[in-house]
């Protein structure tokens, strides 16, 4: 049995409702331009996006891309035989994927399409069943359904608090699935104006609230017994933030990432019956990344830390899973190894694995034939052997501050006097650059440019200390961290120093429009895509930011009137001398399109090249294929003109 036309209908409904707010306004319209052969490989969505084991181990459900959208096959799997396939229709996208039980699959799915390719993401979740009948639509405040209970559901819902906030309580109900209208049972009720951070069957967890004016956050734990809530960090007055990163299956034990007031932040693990606190493990040099749990989700084993180039620390290391852990990573050396989906006696794993060289490819591990055996590649037309690796590197700022980085050299390279592109990552607070296949680096590498990313001071991964230390710092210290890693390479004889450029997204292409401001002798070239010129008008500009939360939020870690006028990129033109390829999106609602006309008339009032366009469909991030492909086309061509070999600066067109 098909479901296509009847999913298909239910997402057709969501994108009309999305479609019928349109939105209005024109920008400059223009011819997108082709890429090579390696542009296009390297942007073709992926064929193959998931793939899950059902409980009792006998099908694969996998999402593959057919065509214009992403249709999810179950196959039997002993013979890869198609059982049943389900189509979210043209353009359709899966974007979550797992069993319920034997015979239902849980399916997130949304839609890319609308008035001439524009992004409309139309979500929707349904459960579909194996029996040949149609699917269900979950409702839109579905919670998770407990499992073995056909005849439940758990909703989000409220309930009126203290004050004047309305509907401020949160809650978590259990509803009938034969009553969604009416309010349920309720099974949990947390503090007034937080969210909840609970297990999937809502026995226990956590609440936070955020405090706008502070800029801070407390944090609650539920205590099942007396079915009470404790507070366990106010951040205001302890001067730290702790976050809750997970609850075990089971309901007893929950983990939390707290700040240290120097060095990296550390794992504790809550227990909540007694309301004691312990360390788990304190990494010397990294926050933890991401958490590695045992297969029942009850109990969780380690982490992965050392933002720039993760690795897998456990600190539980007598536990069974453990050991499956490490054999599996000593099976894939120097990959990432993820277990994705399971069978119900944790004997059949499907496992993800990727590195610098390879966006990903899955696996069925049975663990008494104690094989793996390859399912998919991610993309199937990509040869790991072929693209480019990456290296870590670390250096000490001029200052003394320790900073890590990561380093992409062109397949074949000796990675000696290289042309360079130096990409400082987006963000920029708390987010970080790490080794693993990127399409940008390969993109660039594959053309012949060694890439640098460098952790400047601000970023995530290596503790508070690090993080504040870019406070108030855009255009001033994180800036000088750029430039010390771009003079370190060309130190290390890695980039020929006449042969560099500097590119970045959003906060990196603030900083890639600041590099040449700051230091007119070291690029040649830079490319900015909706990065912020005018760091005073972001409040006014931007429509995300003029929130109060989010005024409060940058005036205390950007700044705010004359004190950022130094540092904005559109009232410094008159320093800026090298060619530009400047891009935004006409409908970015994050960094408005304004910070790039701004820039583009002060730089082409004084006769500076600049190839600018506005991408009239899209926003802050680059979602269509073609405007991803025209715009690395151009950054090519702008880099071949100045830094490529035997370049001659050939004037863009304004």
């Amino acid at each position: 049995m098909n479901f296509r036309s009847k999913l298909g209908v239910a997402l057709s409904a969501a994108a009309a409702l999305a479609l019928s707010a349109t939105l209005a306004g024109t920008a400059a319209a223009t011819d997108e331009l082709q890429g090579d052969a390696i542009v296009k490989n390297l942007l073709k969505k992926p064929e193959f996006e998931q793939i899950a084991i059902s409980p009792d181990g006998t099908k694969l459900a996998i999402a593959r891309r057919m065509d214009k959208s992403v249709m999810v096959t179950v196959h039997n799997r002993a013979d890869m035989a198609p059982l049943n396939s389900f189509d979210p229709g043209s353009g359709g996208e899966i974007t979550s994927l797992h069993w319920l039980d034997d015979e239902r699959l849980v399916v997130g799915a949304t839609r890319i399409g609308g008035p001439e390719g524009f992004a409309i993401f139309s979500p929707i979740l349904v459960i579909a069943t194996l029996d040949g009948k149609r699917p269900t639509e979950l409702p839109w405040h579905f919670y998770s359904i407990n499992e073995g209970d056909k005849d439940h559901l758990l909703v989000y819902g409220c309930a009126d608090g203290p004050g004047n906030n309305g509907c401020n309580l949160p809650q978590i109900r259990r509803n009938e699935w034969a009553s969604l209208g009416k309010k349920g049972e309720v099974v949990i009720e947390g503090p007034a104006d937080t969210s909840l951070e609970l297990n999937a069957s809502a026995t226990a967890g956590f609440a936070v609230k955020w405090d706008k004016d502070e800029d801070t956050g407390t944090v609650y734990a539920y205590k099942p017994s007396d079915k009470t809530w404790t507070l366990i960090n106010d951040g205001a007055k302890s001067g730290l933030e702790v976050e809750p990163v997970g609850v075990s299956k089971d309901g007893k034990t929950g983990y939390l990432k707290s700040e240290r007031k120097d060095g990296p932040d550390v794992i504790e693990k809550y227990d909540f019956a007694t309301g004691q606190r312990s360390v788990l493990y304190a990494d010397p040099h990294s926050d933890p990344l991401t958490p590695v749990y045992s297969l029942d989700s009850r109990e969780m084993l380690g982490a992965y830390y050392e933002a720039t180039d993760p690795q897998m620390h456990l600190w539980n290391a007598e536990h069974p899973d453990a050991t499956l852990r490490l054999e599996l990573q000593a099976a894939f050396p120097g990959q990432n190894v993820s277990v994705l989906s399971q069978s119900r006696d944790h004997n059949l794993l499907v496992l993800g694995v990727s590195s610098d060289r390879d966006p990903g490819t899955w696996y069925l591990f049975d663990r008494q034939a104690r094989k793996a055996k390859p399912i998919a590649r991610e993309y199937p037309w990509l040869d790991p052997k072929q693209q480019a690796s990456q290296k870590s590197f670390e250096l000490k700022a001029r200052d003394g501050l320790l900073l890590h980085g990561v380093l992409t050299l062109p397949p074949g390279s000796d990675g000696k006097n290289l042309p360079m592109v130096v990409v400082p990552h987006g963000g920029p607070f708390g987010i970080f650059d790490h080794k693993g296949f990127d399409e940008d680096d390969q993109i660039l590498a594959q053309h012949g440019y060694a890439v640098l990313q460098v952790n400047y001071r601000g970023s995530g991964g290596y503790g508070r200390a690090f993080q504040h230390a870019g406070m108030k710092q855009w255009g001033r210290t994180m800036q000088d961290d750029v430039t010390d890693a771009t003079r370190w390479a060309i130190a290390q004889g890695i980039a020929d120093g006449k042969r560099i450029c500097i590119y970045g997204m959003s906060y990196g292409g603030y900083a890639a429009l600041m590099g040449p401001i700051r230091e007119p002798d070291l690029y040649k070239c830079a490319a900015d895509y909706a990065g912020p010129s005018d760091l005073a008008k972001i409040t006014r500009w931007d429509s995300q930011h003029r929130s109060e939360l989010m005024q409060t939020w940058f005036a205390k870690w950007v700044g705010a009137g004359a004190e950022v006028a130094p540092v904005s990129p559109a009232l410094n033109a008159d320093k800026f001398h090298v060619p530009l390829l400047l891009a935004h999106g006409y409908r970015d609602a994050r960094v408005g399109v304004r910070h790039a006309q701004a820039m583009h008339k002060q730089l082409r009032d004084k006769g500076v090249p600049v190839d600018y366009i506005e991408y009239s469909d899209t926003g802050h991030y680059l979602w269509l294929e073609k405007h991803r492909e025209d715009f690395y086309t151009r950054l090519l061509r702008l880099l071949d003109q100045n830094i490529g070999p035997g370049a001659k600066p050939v004037a863009a067109q304004p």
